[in-house]
């Protein structure tokens, strides 16, 4: 039996639900920016992470990110996730309004810093195998060597 002749037993309830907001740049931006670009990116997650968690949804394979196209000079907002086809209209009111928290500045302290430990993790995973902090790491190390007297 191959692969694609494999039908389930049971009707599938779940759709897709996908929302991309791609808006066009001015100007190139920074990396400033773009780590705040990044952070909304985050903040979708965790928001869609909610409607899992605590609004009690059920969907499946969230994601979501923000990021900055350079090659385009355009930004990049995505969410997609899977979810029953009953509760896709009450989810979609409920993206509209994580997305309206967003863009007013009304997101709650936790949700803010559960995004913002995921970027500084993420960047400081990232920071972590370069050349330089490897040498940081090293000097660190053997400078507390140096300072241990050893008696004989």
């Amino acid at each position: 039996q191959t692969f694609d002749k494999i039908i389930p037993e049971y009707r599938m309830r779940n759709v897709i639900y996908s929302l991309k907001f791609i808006p066009k740049s001015e100007e190139s931006i920074d990396w400033k920016e773009n780590i705040k670009v990044e952070l909304l990116g985050l903040l979708l997650n965790e928001s869609m992470a909610q409607l899992r968690y605590n609004d009690g949804f059920a969907i499946y394979g969230v994601g979501s990110n923000g990021y900055y196209n350079f090659e385009l000079s355009q930004y990049n907002f995505s969410i997609w996730f899977e979810c029953l086809a009953n509760e896709l209209t009450e989810i979609r009111k409920e993206v509209e309004n994580y997305i309206t928290k967003i863009k007013t500045s009304k997101i709650d302290k936790e949700t803010f810093e559960k995004a913002y430990n995921s970027l500084k993790t993420w960047y400081s995973y990232r920071y972590s195998n370069t050349n330089s902090a490897i040498q940081q790491r090293l000097y660190e190390y053997y400078g507390k060597l140096r300072k241990i007297k050893f008696f004989c």
